[in-house]
């Protein structure tokens, strides 16, 4: 399944934190954004849950 497939009820821009050039965008996600998956806390719950 794609993201254009999926039933997320958002539009998003996907983009590797690590990859942007532009500071200004950086600040703002820094300041604004929100994490809406982070692959290391999932995989410490799923051992937790083990």
């Amino acid at each position: 399944m794609t993201l254009d497939d999926s039933d997320i009820p958002f539009l998003m821009d996907l983009q590797n934190y690590h990859d942007i050039k532009n500071s200004r965008l950086i600040e703002h996600i820094d300041r604004a954004g929100v994490v809406i998956y982070d692959r290391q806390q999932t995989m410490a719950e799923a051992q937790a849950e083990k």
